[in-house]
């Protein structure tokens, strides 16, 4: 049974790091979609710089705008509208009980 309680214990743990790396996550995605839209880049236009940048060169412009502009405030939504927000939020380390 101790061996139960450690791995139940250690599986908390993974979660809440988990889940404070996914929210940090998709709070660092909305900032950058603020980012883009107060510095006025238009990532669609430096696919080549993309394309010479070893590790990105997979990446378009226009991957990047969905993700910025349209999947990441989708997850947020959806996680909001269907309440996975606040599980997230109850999993995340320092949250008040």
């Amino acid at each position: 049974m101790a061996d139960n309680t450690t791995k139940a214990v250690n599986m908390a743990w993974m979660t809440m790091a988990a889940a404070e790396k996914l929210i940090a996550a998709l709070d660092e995605l909305a900032a950058l979609e603020i980012l883009r839209g107060r510095s006025f880049i238009d990532l669609t236009t430096f696919d080549a710089a993309y394309a010479a940048e070893p590790g990105i060169s997979h990446l378009t412009g226009n991957t990047l705008v969905n993700v910025l502009a349209t999947s990441t405030p989708a997850i947020r939504t959806f996680m909001a509208d269907n309440f996975h927000e606040d599980n997230y939020q109850q999993a995340r380390s320092g949250r008040q009980e």
